[in-house]
């Protein structure tokens, strides 16, 4: 099943690929498209200068003009979003921590009960960049306990375990890189399912394959790192976000967030009821004139990690800020790690200048009752963007969001 492009960009997950899209795709689609691995390439700038607790890029907008700038971003994104899906909300954030958000369409509507306008304060499942969160946690948590990215996954994994002798050769920093050779069709990413996984040899080809596996282990990981002796696999997922409530999010003033909705009638995903299911376009699938039944996600507490956790837009801008542009949840060094590594983010170049790093988040309507699309990316001027679409999006809406930034902020 193909997706269709999101973005005439240039991502570099280890490798460059050409017109990429900012989605997470299904492994199966991502294997597709990504062909044997390349030499890794350089990263063209550093988002902080050393020991910045704050960074404001250089020829870019002066603090007292930030909230102006943000605010005509989304505005211009308002206009290019409208009416192309069933509800989105987009928060864009300047460097000095100035925000606007722009919103449409619904977080619930008919023929489901209790319909009311999408917004930036609904949560709602944000997928894939559930990884970025992960990343930035083990990082720190490893920083604490004097782990390194070259120590073997399996110390951290627990002791009554089997494990593969090459399993055993995995590395920390191969899962986070997806160059563990460890792949989803083989392990999945409930408990049980990573305790056989750890059982087999990985594939020998260690070259790049995304493979959401890979960040489940590290919430395992995390809890033994931790110093916690979870019970269970429903106890290993609870102990996982609260240490990531404890290190992450609280370290950058954030609310204590779950992986599942807040709410009684949560926000939902949508999909036309005219929707074939397929990848490839087709204008009946964003004819939203009446919708299905929609996506309720559900509590992804003892799977989460690699997905499940519910932020709205605003939350999402506020976390990929706060990572990328202060050191209130990593020093300096560590991002710079994680950027050059391709450790739970990715790389993007819109060409004029304007180079972002991102992860987006993605479920198919066409292997559910409904879509999401989801985004963190903070781009080399300093503007960062959530952005949480609850169906398919009728267009392009990484080369728009990159577009409004480019017409405000060259």
């Amino acid at each position: 099943m193909a997706a269709p492009a999101l973005g005439q960009v240039t991502v570099r997950p280890q490798l460059q690929v050409t017109a990429q899209d900012l989605r997470q795709v299904s492994p199966r689609e991502l294997r597709q498209r990504f062909p044997a691995q390349d030499q890794p390439v350089s990263r063209p700038y550093k988002l902080r200068p050393a020991s910045s607790g704050s960074w404001l890029p250089k020829g870019g907008i002066k603090i007292n003009q930030e909230a102006l700038a943000v605010a005509q971003i989304a505005q211009k994104v308002k206009t290019q979003f409208a009416g192309k899906a069933v509800g989105w909300s987009v928060t864009v954030m300047a460097p000095g921590g100035a925000t606007a958000t722009a919103a449409g369409g619904s977080a619930r509507r008919a023929p489901d009960p209790s319909p009311r306008a999408m917004s930036d304060q609904e949560r709602i499942t944000i997928a894939s960049v559930s990884k970025t969160i992960t990343a930035a946690t083990l990082m720190r948590v490893m920083a604490q306990k004097n782990v390194t990215l070259d120590d073997k996954a399996y110390k951290y994994l627990p002791s009554d375990w089997t494990f593969d002798a090459k399993f055993k050769e995995v590395s920390i920093r191969q899962l986070l890189s997806h160059t563990s050779g460890i792949w989803d069709d083989n392990c999945g990413i409930g408990f049980d399912t990573l305790k056989a996984c750890a059982a087999k040899a990985p594939n020998i080809n260690k070259a790049y394959r995304y493979a959401n596996t890979n960040y489940a282990f590290q919430r395992v990981m995390l809890v033994r790192m931790y110093g916690i002796t979870a019970s269970s696999g429903a106890d290993y997922g609870e102990q996982y976000h609260l240490i990531v409530n404890r290190q992450t999010f609280n370290s950058a003033g954030m609310p204590f967030l779950t992986c599942k909705s807040p709410q009684p009638r949560p926000a939902l995903s949508y999909k036309s009821s005219k929707d074939n299911g397929s990848g490839a376009y087709n204008a009946d699938n964003f004819d939203f004139t009446t919708v299905l039944p929609g996506q309720d996600w559900g509590d992804m507490t003892a799977v989460c990690g690699s997905q499940g956790w519910n932020l709205n837009s605003r939350e999402l801008a506020w976390f990929m800020h706060d990572l990328m542009l202060t050191e209130k949840i990593l020093p300096q060094a560590t991002v710079d790690q994680m950027r050059d590594g391709n450790l739970g983010m990715f790389y993007a170049d819109y060409g004029g200048g304007l180079t972002a790093y991102y992860h987006g988040g993605y479920h198919p309507a066409g292997w559910n009752k409904g879509e999401i699309n989801t985004l963190i990316i903070t781009y080399s001027n300093g503007i960062t963007i959530g952005a949480v679409i609850n169906s398919r999006y009728n267009g392009d809406f990484g080369g728009e969001l990159a577009a409004a930034v480019k017409a405000v902020m060259p």
